[in-house]
């Protein structure tokens, strides 16, 4: 018995070994690839492989049980984007309302944000990564992994405290470095439309609020700063000939548009007791 005991014991250990040097790799090859400035990385990654390194990212967090990373994931975004992302964050916490962000005075992105966009990109592709592999209710799965998730959900939140009240969750921290970028990129039709990439980061933003408008609390998903940003593209979805681009640009428009409308709609739609989310 003692022996088997300590087989288990001796896999449990080689388990433990070999997920703590995915998680090294893992996060060194985002550094490399993803944290870097463009002009220091010979190639950007396609979709396909941006996607499966989200993905195993996002297992790390949920199996391997390091919900730091989220926090890890922050530092490799440009300066500008945290900046914002705190002042955003200063508004939710303080009930804060009216706030704008910076990139309506500027015409251009700033040269932080230009230089290490693929970051961002990569950021939100986490946050849909996490929503297929972890909060997603739409997807069959086990009784363990459901009760992982629910236990994994919680500690986003910051587990038992609202995350208003709790700077520091994973929660709080997403939807304020949310808002940053799409303040940053999105708010602004002259950045907005410079870039289908551009478009393309924004969209995916609007698609991981509205999946997290599933489950994470109104006083954050629901603070008016962040609704404003979203209500600022609605027109889009009815306008698009407004937008002045390539082909690509003004479809991505549309589509952008479509997304909030979606996200709006998830937002409004939201389970919950009604008095509690007219005042949340």
């Amino acid at each position: 018995k003692g022996g088997s005991n300590g087989v288990g014991n001796g896999q449990q250990d080689d388990e433990g070994n070999v997920i703590a040097t995915i998680r090294d790799v893992i996060v060194e090859y985002i550094r490399i690839r993803y944290g870097q400035p463009q002009s220091q990385v010979k190639a950007d990654d396609d979709a396909f492989v941006k996607n499966k390194v989200a993905q195993i990212y996002v297992l790390l967090i949920q199996y391997g049980g390091y919900i730091d990373l989220w926090h890890l994931l922050t530092q490799i975004l440009p300066p500008k984007v945290i900046a914002e992302s705190e002042m955003y964050g200063q508004a939710i916490a303080t009930g804060q309302t009216g706030v704008t962000g910076t990139s309506a005075n500027i015409e251009r992105l700033p040269d932080d944000v230009a230089e290490r966009i693929a970051s961002v990109d990569f950021f939100v592709r986490v946050c849909l990564a996490f929503d297929q592999e972890v909060a997603s209710t739409l997807i069959n799965r086990s009784a363990e992994a459901s009760r992982l998730s629910a236990r994994l959900k919680q500690s986003m939140r910051g587990g038992s405290q609202l995350p208003t009240n709790d700077t520091q969750s994973p929660m709080f921290l997403i939807t304020t470095t949310l808002c940053a970028i799409l303040s940053l990129i999105g708010s602004n039709p002259q950045i907005l439309y410079s870039a289908s990439s551009h478009i393309q980061i924004v969209g995916m933003g609007v698609e991981a609020i509205g999946q997290m408008a599933l489950w994470a609390p109104m006083e954050l998903i629901g603070h008016e700063s962040l609704l404003a940003l979203l209500i600022c593209h609605v027109g889009e979805l009815f306008a698009p000939k407004n937008v002045r681009g390539t082909a690509e640009v003004v479809n991505g428009s549309a589509d952008l548009g479509a997304a909030v409308m979606d996200c709006m709609y998830q937002i409004i739609s939201r389970g919950m007791d009604l008095t509690a989310k007219l005042h949340s």
